[in-house]
């Protein structure tokens, strides 16, 4: 999904199905991390995205409608309850370092160098202009 509108990481980990009209997607909140007083690492949705770009909305390809759609089921095939789209019911709303985990498993098993979300996004950014 990422890859297809390019949204930030942050971004992407705080979808809701409510974030989604036909064939639009609105960004309305973001992922943001910082140390409590105790200087453990608090993972905390803020309600507003990163850039007032991000408000506009973005124009969904007809592939991103299809895999908006496969999260979907197979989020109701897994008895999801939540209104994000990246939720597990044992852990809860999936965030950043999930993606980037998963994303440097996945280029570690295919034996190519890991690259974060944030760069992916960069690279497609400058590939697109």
């Amino acid at each position: 999904m990422a890859l297809l509108t390019g949204l930030r990481v942050g971004e992407l980990c705080t979808l809701k199905y409510s974030d989604q009209e036909q064939d639009r997607l609105y960004i309305q909140r973001t992922e943001i991390k910082y140390k409590d007083q105790n200087g453990k690492t608090v993972y905390a949705v803020r309600d507003f995205p990163k850039s007032e770009s991000s408000m506009d909305g973005i124009e969904l390809s007809n592939s991103a409608i299809k895999i908006l759609g496969m999260i979907k089921r197979m989020n109701f095939q897994n008895g999801v309850k939540s209104d994000y789209l990246f939720y597990d019911n044992e852990h809860g709303r999936l965030k950043i370092y999930f993606f980037n985990r998963t994303l440097r498993k996945i280029c570690n098993k295919i034996d190519i160098p890991f690259r974060s979300m944030h760069k992916l996004k960069k690279r497609m950014l400058w590939s697109n202009k």
